[in-house]
């Protein structure tokens, strides 16, 4: 166990994942107790394409943060700081994004609906059942 910590290599890896498709990924130190990395979230794009329109979406993945640090805020960075990554990378109209969660985690669940999340549905992956929760971005700058 590295304690929460990665090489540097490590984190390199992640961010060109993510930004290969569209995202990025961030995450959280505590500066205080050794750089302990003590929550993280990632966003990719989506592009979904249909006969009449292709709509922007963004798929948030990876939203983790550490049981010592939970309800003190570290969720809600990290979900804020992904949101605001769309407000400036979309420009008009609306943007939808998408988090998905195993529905036997209520902490996460709870957590989105708490933040302004829909749940869309969900679908039965092996004996696991996977919710999906949407948030319509508006953007501003019309």
């Amino acid at each position: 166990d590295d304690g929460g910590k990665m090489v540097k290599s490590e984190r390199c890896a992640i961010w060109e994942h993510y930004t290969r498709n569209g995202g990025a990924f961030w995450v959280v130190i505590d500066k205080t107790y050794d750089d302990r990395i003590v929550g993280c979230i990632g966003i990719t794009k989506r592009l979904i394409k249909d006969d009449k329109s292709t709509s922007r979406s963004y798929e948030i993945h990876r939203l983790t943060v550490h049981p010592d640090y939970r309800g003190k805020g570290t969720g809600k960075f990290l979900l804020q700081t992904a949101e605001d990554f769309v407000q400036l990378k979309e420009y008009i109209g609306t943007t939808a994004l998408y988090a998905t969660t195993p529905e036997i985690m209520e902490a996460a669940n709870s957590f989105y609906l708490a933040h302004s999340y829909e749940d869309i549905g969900s679908v039965q992956l092996g004996n696991m059942n996977i919710k999906t929760y949407r948030k319509i971005i508006v953007h501003s700058n019309e």
